[in-house]
């Protein structure tokens, strides 16, 4: 009996100091070695302490033959919810990011909810109220660290070693507007417990948090965090306003104080000397995500499209008003409300289950917290005037505290609550959401012991559902595992890649990839690595043609069922086609049909992403590439290719006029079809659209030169050169120069351009012929230089 009751102590310290560690660390929790430093960190610490506090839970349960269970009518919506996201993930149009979350989005990933879902029974009911007070403060201790190492970073002032971290954005909760919105959320549960907390250390704690939350509200001056505090200030007001016996009312210059400042800076924003500028945090307003939302629903209006899915819909159903903004090319993968992206991604069913959690929440809240406490304080008053025994004073003011911490749980909820209208939220505040929620649950609703005796039919179901739960549980660790060494590998490859160490690279991402097949961005990253491979051994002279061939058409194959890989992954991910696209863009010319595949591969693309010029100008790339490849004698297919390639720039240019690629590739096709006057037409165009774009002034340069314009040839050629000290613009430069009897000039240019390739033999005749006065071209077999001479270090890459 005894070692039984030692086992229970065992489960019931492990289960407790796993959530007590998790709300601890979850706010600062990093890991600089894999693909996602936050999200997916994050993710993994929450399944791992959630699994083994539950875990122990039930083994003590099971060993003790009793448990407690706190009833409330917010567990129905909360299942329902779970059982929501259950079928949503099943029919996502990507179940595997749906349900794992990275690469996706993790903040509501089936994984993660499972796990808030068991860390709100945990809370509710397997906590004392005096645990859940050390639960809250563990978590409110580590949003004092967050918050506090965030002031660090936008001031400038980088404590950590690592390189992503040295940068003012940075900080352990999310984006610069997550921290704000954190630090409003937690300012009205911060600023009751000043009140009533009398422990002296404890009270300076909140005392000076709260001060920090200010610090971090006037540093980040994010508006929709204002907004949050004006909300959180008016209910704390109304809240200490109406409970005068507990709260003592000189503390309403606390919220006061919290709604001033904030509508002062919503409706004046000044601006204080000596404040660094915040971060700009780019993300959808709420215009273009309802947009993006009922697009959406008019295909997938029941269960959306999955969790983390929201790239996906961005893409398909953005505006076409978009691509006239200054981030046209900027891909979103979260939208700028949260009740719009679960909206988009869970469809109606989905997001009305959370609000209808959400509600039932909020009206128990105040049912529990007003109506029914002001029932039982008249009761009190009822039993104090017949005479009978009420609770002493150190009692009631154990009451009252307990009171005052449910409250502002509950105020801090509600905060988020509109938090969820105004933003997408990101796995620390969606895991504050439901520790807000649970603990709440667990401070107002009475909990029940149940006995379970041994050999009942409840004894045998609990059994039963304990080692599912254990078979479940060490197979969710077992492939956790996986992805983590996965992604860790996938981290390492991107960085042997950057360092040039290509094999190393291949290594480590392949192995990611056979790891964990099911993430298409391992399987898009090796086509790339295989393709770029590819050119490299293309290009090395050094090995012999039987070893070259054998390596390219190895290389070759695998990119090509790389992609492949990552299209059947995720098919409807507009990344993974766009990746096949290039890989047999790249074969053009080498293997047969690869032309073909391209077009339809860049097909795909635009039906997934119908107003991104990108594709289409592509596309008609493929065709001039197939184009360049015939000879005279196939001049009417050539033709055909030119016209197609011609309409899908035409096409790109209609989606985004300003597209600086497709003009520039049309003027291309008027070169090729002989209309130099088109030609020159669209290239000045596209310099107006482009202005530094350095290929787009030699080119213009370069048709200049072959009209013999050489005026304008030379000031493009110049204006090139202050963008880029290329080889190929000096060399025509130089020729522009002589056309314009400026030797002087286009000996000191063929000057540099012989230092650039000492080898060339052309560059040094002409230089012979410009200083001995001769024809530039004298002694030359062309007399006009059809191609620019291809320097032999050139080559050599």
């Amino acid at each position: 009996m005894a070692e039984a009751i030692n086992y229970v102590k065992i489960c019931e310290r492990i289960s407790k100091i796993s959530i007590y560690l998790l709300a601890f660390l979850l706010p600062i929790f990093f890991l600089p070695w894999a693909g996602s430093i936050l999200a997916f960190n994050k993710q993994a610490l929450l399944v791992f302490l959630v699994f083994v506090s539950f875990f122990a839970w039930m083994l003590k349960i099971l060993i003790s033959g009793k448990f407690k269970f706190t009833f409330s009518w917010v567990h129905i919506p909360l299942v329902v919810f779970f059982l929501v996201l259950l079928f949503v993930t099943l029919f996502s149009l990507y179940p595997y990011g749906s349900f794992w979350g990275w690469p996706m989005a993790t903040g509501l990933s089936f994984l993660t909810v499972i796990s808030f879902v068991l860390l709100y029974f945990l809370l509710s009911s397997a906590l004392k109220r005096e645990e859940v007070f050390y639960f809250i403060t563990f978590l409110l201790f580590s949003s004092f660290l967050a918050m506090l190492y965030g002031v660090f970073q936008v001031f400038g002032k980088y404590l950590l070693p690592f390189a992503f971290s040295k940068t003012p954005s940075f900080n352990t909760v999310g984006t610069t507007g997550s921290l704000a919105i954190l630090a409003a959320v937690l300012l009205p549960l911060f600023g009751l417990l000043i009140i009533k907390v009398r422990k002296g250390i404890l009270r300076m704690f909140f005392a000076l948090s709260v001060a920090l939350i200010a610090l971090v509200l006037i540093l980040v001056n994010f508006f929709i965090a204002w907004w949050l505090v004006v909300v959180g200030a008016v209910l704390m007001i109304t809240l200490i306003a109406q409970k005068r016996d507990i709260l003592d009312n000189r503390w309403l210059i606390l919220p006061m104080f919290f709604l001033a400042i904030s509508l002062l800076f919503i409706f004046l924003n000044p601006q204080i000397p000596g404040i660094p500028n915040r971060p700009v945090e780019i993300f959808l307003n709420q215009h273009a995500s309802a947009g993006i939302a009922f697009r959406t629903l008019k295909e997938h209006p029941v269960l959306g499209t999955g969790q983390g899915t929201f790239a996906f819909d961005f893409a398909k159903y953005k505006d076409t008003a978009f691509n006239k903004s200054k981030i046209w090319n900027v891909k979103f993968g979260k939208s700028g409300s949260e009740f719009f992206n679960d909206l988009t991604t869970t469809g109606i069913l989905g997001s009305l289950a959370f609000l209808v959690l959400m509600g039932l929440s909020i009206f128990y809240g105040i049912k529990v917290l007003f109506i029914d406490e002001r029932k039982r304080r008249k009761n009190q008053e009822k039993a104090k005037n017949e005479g009978e025994a009420l609770a002493g004073k150190a009692e009631k003011e154990i009451n009252d505290f307990f009171w005052v911490l449910s409250a502002g749980i509950f105020v801090s909820f509600l905060v988020l609550s509109v938090a969820y209208f105004l933003y997408g939220l990101n796995l620390t505040l969606n895991f504050v959401y439901f520790v807000l929620l649970a603990t709440f649950v667990g401070l107002v609703f009475s909990g029940k012991e149940f006995i379970l005796k041994p050999s009942s039919l409840p004894t045998l179901i609990f059994t039963f559902g304990f080692t599912l739960f254990f078979v479940f549980g060490l197979g969710i660790f077992i492939l956790e595992a996986q992805r983590y060494i996965a992604a860790v590998d996938y981290q390492q490859g991107i960085s042997a890649s950057q360092k040039g160490k290509a094999e190393d690279a291949l290594n480590k991402i392949s192995g990611a990839a056979r790891m964990n097949p099911g993430v298409d961005l391992y399987w898009r990253q090796l086509a790339q690595l295989y393709v770029s491979r590819a050119n490299q051994v293309s290009q090395d002279k050094k090995l012999s043609k039987d070893k070259a061939g054998q390596m390219l058409q190895a290389y070759i194959n695998n990119a090509v069922n790389s992609a492949k890989a990552a299209v059947d992954t995720s098919p409807e991910n507009v990344a993974n086609w766009s990746t096949r696209a290039y890989v047999f863009q790249k074969l053009v010319g080498l293997i047969n049909g690869s032309a073909d595949w391209a077009v339809k591969s860049y097909e795909s693309a635009s039906r997934l992403d119908p107003l991104n010029p990108y594709y289409p100008t592509q596309e008609g790339i493929v065709y001039v590439q197939e184009a360049s490849l015939l000879d005279k004698k196939q001049k009417d297919e050539k033709t055909k290719l030119l016209e197609k390639a011609k309409n899908q720039f035409e096409k790109a240019i209609k989606l985004k006029p300003d597209y600086a690629p497709a003009n520039f590739q049309l003027a291309m096709v008027y070169q090729m079809e002989g209309k130099q006057k088109e030609a020159i037409k669209k290239l000045e165009a596209t310099q107006m659209i482009a202005p530094f774009d350095v290929g787009v002034a030699f080119q213009l340069g370069l048709t200049y030169y072959q009209t013999k314009n050489y005026k304008k040839a030379r000031s493009e050629f110049e204006r090139a050169l202050t963008l880029n000290q290329n080889y190929s613009t000096l060399y025509f430069l130089g020729l522009t120069y002589n056309k314009l009897n400026m030797n002087n000039m286009a000996i000191k240019v063929f000057e540099k351009v012989a230092k650039l390739n000492p080898k060339n033999k052309q560059v040094k005749k002409i230089l012979e012929n410009l200083k001995s006065g001769k024809d530039i071209m004298e002694g030359l077999v062309k007399k006009k230089p059809a191609e620019v001479p291809i320097k032999e270090e050139e080559k050599k890459k």
